[in-house]
C-alpha cells in the first residue's frame, strides 16, 4: 500500500506557520497543488506579509501590503512572478509605454509606485497623467494653485499617497521655508482618477530641504554648512534638531539622509573633513580631503510640548534639540585590493539572515592593464549586530561608455549598444544580486545619443527616461518615416520635424535633445 501524505488533515494554522519566511514562487507554487491550499493561502494576508520577498510585490498605488484588497495579492504575486521572469531574460521588449511632454513644466514631476500615475507641477497646481499607454487624455488638476515644487511623496495605505510641496518658487518675499502637504486618493477602478482627500492640506513653516519621507515624519539635512539633520513629525508639528558628535579633528558634512524602511533607524552619510570649518568657502572646497562615513542613527523621540510652547497656529514646528545616538558607524575605503577581501565580502548577495543598510561603490584597486572599474557592495547589518559589506560584484569598465549612475539608493549601469537597445545592469532585491538585461527601445530605426534616467523600478517593471535624438542634416523624415516612434505618437513626430526644420538651415549634424518627453517602459505584462 502506498504512502499518501495528508496535507488537508494538518491544521490551517500549521500551514501558515510552514510558509512563514518562504519565497513568493513557493507560495504559489504549494497554493497550485490543491483547491483547499489555494483558498487558504489567497485569503490569508499574513503569508504575504511574512514571505521572505515580499518587497516585490508590485502593490497598486497609494496602497501598503497590510491595506491592498486582499482579494488582489494573489493576482499581484502572479505579476512579480511574470516580472522575475522577463528581467531573466537577455532582451526585454516593452509590452507597453507612453510618453509624456514635460516640456512647459514649472518644477518636478515624480511616477508613482503602481504603474499608472505621474504626478507634477504645473501653472495651475499639481496635476496627474495616467502613464498606462491607454488613449492620451488631458490630465486630471488635483491641487489649484501653484506652482510649487513637489519634493517628496509617501505611500499611506487605502490608495492615499501624501505630498510634500514646497511653496519657496510661489512666496519668494517669505524669510521662512514653507512646505504644503496634501493626500491624493488613488482609486483601483481602471476608470476611476485620483483626486485631493477633502480637508487634509496643511502649511508647515520652518522645514526645507527634504529628502525623505516615512511614517509621516520628514528628514532634511540643515545648517549652514549641512552639518546637522532634523526629524520632523509632520502631523503634529514637532521638530527635532540632531547636533552631531564632535569629531577627534576636522568637522563633519552630510550630503545624504534617509530612513531605513525595516529598522527603526536614520541612514546617514557624511564627509570627515580634514582642518578647521571655515564658513567663508563652498561646500565643494571643504570636501577635498577626509575621508566618507556612513552612519546609522536611532530616530529620535518627539517630546511633547507644554501647552504654553505650543500655540494655536499648529503650522508652526515646535523645535527641541539632542544628540545624534550613533549606534553604528562604517569607513568607506577609498579603495579595494580584491586579493585582501575578508571572507564575507564575496557572497554575492546579501545573506538572508543580514539586513542590508545600503548600497556604495568603491574604486577597484588597478593593475598593470587592468580596466577602470568600481567594487559594488552591500553595507548589511549582521545577526550580530556589525555593519559588514558585501561585495555583489564589479561595475562595467568605465573606459568602455558605462554611464554608471545611482537611482534610489540602487545601483544601475547603462549602455546604448545599439540604436535602440539599451543594456542596463542594477542590482535586484530582495538580496541584491547583479543582474543585466538588454532593454529595447520603443522605435524603429532610431538612433538614441543618450539616454537620461529618471527612474528604475524593477519590481515594477518601469524605466522612466529622457532620451537625446540624433538625426543627420541627410536624413529623410516624415509622418511615415521608420523613424517615427508609433504610428500613434503625433507628439514625437512632431518634435522630429521641428528637427528636420533645424538641419535643413544648419547644413549639418545635430544633437536633438528629446529631454521634454518622458517615456516609462513596461518591459513585462
Amino acid at each position: 500500500m502506498s504512502a499518501v501524505c495528508h496535507l488537508h488533515r494538518i491544521p490551517n494554522e500549521t500551514i501558515v506557520s510552514i510558509l512563514d519566511g518562504c519565497c513568493t514562487d513557493d507560495i504559489v507554487s504549494l497554493a497550485l497543488t490543491s483547491s483547499l491550499l489555494y483558498s487558504l493561502i489567497k485569503t490569508t494576508r499574513v503569508v504575504w506579509i511574512n514571505a521572505s520577498d515580499e518587497v516585490m510585490l508590485p502593490l497598486p498605488t497609494g496602497h501598503t501590503i497590510q491595506t491592498v484588497p486582499i482579494a488582489l495579492l494573489f493576482p499581484l504575486a502572479l505579476k512579480a512572478l511574470s516580472i522575475a521572469k522577463a528581467f531573466g531574460k537577455v532582451m526585454a521588449h516593452p509590452k507597453r509605454y507612453s510618453y509624456k511632454s514635460l516640456e512647459d513644466l514649472n518644477a518636478c514631476h515624480l511616477p508613482l509606485p503602481g504603474g499608472r500615475w505621474i504626478i507634477y507641477e504645473y501653472d495651475d497646481g499639481l496635476r496627474g497623467h495616467q502613464s498606462d499607454g491607454l488613449v492620451e487624455s488631458a490630465d486630471d488638476l488635483l491641487v489649484k494653485g501653484g506652482p510649487d515644487l513637489l519634493v517628496r511623496t509617501e505611500t499611506l495605505g487605502d490608495g492615499i499617497v501624501r505630498c510634500l510641496r514646497s511653496q519657496e518658487f510661489r512666496d519668494k518675499l517669505s524669510l521662512s521655508p514653507t512646505i504644503t502637504v496634501t493626500d491624493l486618493c488613488f482609486p483601483l477602478g481602471i476608470n476611476d482618477h485620483p483626486f485631493a482627500v477633502p480637508a487634509s492640506s496643511k502649511t508647515i513653516i520652518g522645514i526645507e530641504d527634504v529628502c525623505d519621507l516615512h511614517n509621516s515624519t520628514a528628514l532634511s539635512i540643515t545648517g549652514i554648512k549641512k552639518s546637522q539633520i532634523s526629524v520632523v513629525d509632520m502631523v503634529n508639528c514637532l521638530g527635532v534638531s540632531l547636533e552631531p558628535p564632535k569629531p577627534p579633528k576636522g568637522f563633519y558634512r552630510f550630503h545624504r539622509a534617509s530612513f531605513h524602511r525595516s529598522l527603526p533607524k536614520i541612514v546617514l552619510r557624511c564627509k570627515v573633513c580634514a582642518g578647521e570649518e571655515d564658513m567663508s568657502q563652498s561646500d565643494e572646497s571643504d570636501d577635498d580631503d577626509g575621508h566618507e562615513e556612513i552612519w546609522l542613527l536611532d530616530i529620535p523621540h518627539f517630546a511633547l510640548p507644554h501647552s504654553s510652547e505650543k500655540d494655536s497656529d499648529l503650522s508652526v514646528i515646535v523645535w527641541t534639540e539632542a544628540d545624534m545616538e550613533v549606534t553604528h558607524r562604517y569607513v568607506v575605503p577609498q579603495q579595494i585590493r580584491i586579493d585582501d577581501v575578508d571572507e564575507h565580502m564575496i557572497a554575492k548577495a546579501i545573506p538572508e539572515s543580514h539586513v542590508c543598510v545600503t548600497e556604495l561603490q568603491v574604486f577597484k584597486a588597478r593593475y598593470r592593464g587592468s580596466p577602470l572599474t568600481r567594487v559594488v557592495m552591500a553595507l548589511c547589518l549582521s545577526p550580530e549586530g556589525e555593519l559588514l559589506p558585501v561585495r555583489l560584484g564589479d561595475t562595467p569598465p568605465l573606459t568602455e561608455g558605462w554611464s554608471i549612475e545611482r537611482l534610489e539608493d540602487r545601483f544601475v549601469a547603462t549602455k546604448l549598444i545599439a540604436n535602440n537597445v539599451l543594456a542596463v545592469e542594477f542590482t535586484m532585491l530582495p538580496r541584491r544580486e547583479l543582474k543585466r538585461i538588454h532593454l529595447k527601445i520603443p522605435g524603429s530605426g532610431v538612433l538614441w545619443s543618450r539616454i537620461w534616467h529618471l527612474k528604475f523600478d524593477p519590481v515594477y517593471g518601469q524605466y522612466s527616461i529622457k532620451p537625446d535624438l540624433v538625426i543627420s542634416n541627410d536624413t529623410e523624415l516624415n509622418t511615415g518615416s521608420d523613424i517615427a516612434v508609433t504610428e500613434d505618437t503625433t507628439l514625437v513626430r512632431a518634435w522630429i520635424r521641428y528637427a528636420i526644420w533645424i538641419t535643413s538651415r544648419m547644413k549639418q549634424s545635430v544633437t536633438f535633445c528629446m529631454a521634454p518627453v518622458w517615456m516609462t517602459l513596461f518591459p513585462l505584462p
